[in-house]
């Protein structure tokens, strides 16, 4: 009995650890998409949700097979929509927000562009940071190339070249370009493995204090506002920003109350914009005027004057169909920070990348002359 219990055990833990394993390896964002429409497609023949889980089940059972993850999901959500709570922890586990929010409107509302609008915002975002970073790629490879060229030679040519130099002449005054060549050789050599921990180190922090650093005080707002204006870690909260913008206007047009609204945001937004929206909420309830409460704190200056002609004197639809058609254009807003920022750092770049470039052949030359 005992031993039949153990293996029961392991035979949860191998199946847990497999499903885990191929929802991080293969149910990135595009197959989040593809598994959302899927369902979407069933609830738009006036289908309940339950009804099309089932069906979405044996459209990936057919493919795939009944062991495939996607099976799994399927009955794992099946089995959260049953027990009410219990759905949101599946959502917030493996979906992105964005998608999680989709299905959970799909839910609630008979809007069914729902899911396409929120693939396609999630589209958008992957093609402003694709486009930014592609443009930051060349640059970045002529000041790495610069940089890694001149520590290489600083830290293998020039050293035996003055070796060499040292038994016919005195090696204590060196050209400039040998001597930088060497001092960021010596320099990379020495604390090259603490230079790579520390940027891991920054990296960690950062992806841990963006979405968690609440400026819920004076010293964390400074700290929050210094993060939110340095590039690229601005893009967070800008991308944040646009995604708030079209999910409250689609939440909106489909007919659900302001305060349900917040309270659905809320489950699945980041600590950071959760803090706004609690502030947003209480602006709602003591009956403030849009302008004075709405996404305030999140949204940019640029995005409050594309907001500000729709906050009085529009019905409900209206005002929800201007935040869609606003959060498009806000993207325009996001594009201009890319476009500005990453010229500036590839100036940067391209300029330090050359100099480096100059610098790696003059201690070539230099250290072969040196000897004579």
């Amino acid at each position: 009995m005992i031993s039949l219990s153990v293996d029961s055990l392991r035979n949860i833990s191998w199946s847990e650890f497999k499903f885990r394993w191929d929802v991080g390896a293969s149910f990135k964002v595009d197959a989040q998409i593809e598994f959302i429409k899927q369902i979407n497609t069933f609830t738009d023949n006036n289908l309940s949700i339950l009804q099309a889980i089932e069906l979405t089940k044996e459209s990936y059972q057919n493919i795939y097979g009944s062991k495939s993850f996607y099976c799994t999901l399927c009955d794992r959500l099946t089995l959260s929509v049953e027990s009410g709570e219990g759905q949101r922890s599946v959502l917030n586990k493996y979906f992105h927000p964005n998608i999680a929010i989709a299905y959970e409107v799909m839910r609630f509302s008979q809007e069914k562009n729902v899911v396409t609008e929120v693939s396609d915002l999630i589209l958008l975002e992957r093609d402003l940071i694709k486009n930014a970073f592609s443009a930051l790629a060349a640059p970045a490879m002529i000041f790495i190339g610069g940089l890694g060229s001149l520590s290489f030679i600083g830290a293998t040519v020039v050293p035996k070249m003055i070796e060499r130099a040292a038994k016919i002449k005195d090696t204590s005054e060196l050209p400039i370009e040998m001597d930088i060549a060497l001092g960021l050789g010596n320099f990379f050599t020495t604390y090259g493995l603490y230079l790579a921990a520390f940027f891991v180190l920054v990296y960690g922090a950062l992806k841990f204090f963006l979405p968690r650093l609440v400026p819920s005080t004076p010293a964390k707002n400074l700290i929050r506002t210094k993060m939110d204006n340095l590039w690229p870690c601005s893009l967070y909260k800008s991308l944040w920003s646009v995604r708030l913008i079209k999910l409250y206007g689609l939440l909106k047009k489909s007919n659900i109350r302001d305060t349900e609204i917040l309270k659905l945001l809320k489950l699945f937004v980041p600590p950071f914009c959760r803090f706004y929206l609690n502030k947003m909420e209480l602006g709602f309830l003591e009956g403030k005027p849009k302008r004075d409460y709405f996404l305030k704190g999140i949204i940019s200056k640029n995005q409050e004057v594309r907001l500000s002609p729709y906050f009085s004197h529009s019905s409900n639809e209206d005002f929800a169909n201007n935040l869609i058609a606003v959060s498009s254009q806000a993207t325009q807003d996001v594009s201009m920070q890319f476009r500005r920022a990453t010229k500036k750092y590839s100036l940067f770049l391209y300029l330090i990348g050359a100099v480096l470039m100059i610098l790696s052949i003059g201690a070539v030359f230099e250290s072969t002359n040196f000897i004579y």
